[in-house]
């Protein structure tokens, strides 16, 4: 019989990924908004909940200023 192991449950992936998402996150706002979005990593960084920070992967490409970035992400963590 043969052991069927699903990696995606496994802590050690889903921290990966965390940690990963959060490096392309952080990335993505320097690029879109200098040195001015890093401010707000802090608050991105806080979060462990790998479905908001998707959320905030989507608002990041939506955005059109730092200000309804932070706006927008304020709306969805508190």
């Amino acid at each position: 019989m043969a052991l069927v192991w699903d990696i995606e449950k496994d802590v050690r992936f889903r921290q990966g990924r965390e940690k990963g998402l959060l490096e392309g996150i952080e990335l993505a706002v320097k690029i879109k908004f200098g040195t001015e979005g890093l401010a707000v990593m802090d608050k991105i960084k806080s979060i462990a909940d790998i479905n908001t920070l998707e959320k905030i992967e989507d608002i990041l490409l939506k955005s059109e200023n730092i200000h309804e970035f932070m706006e927008m992400i304020g709306a969805i963590h508190n």
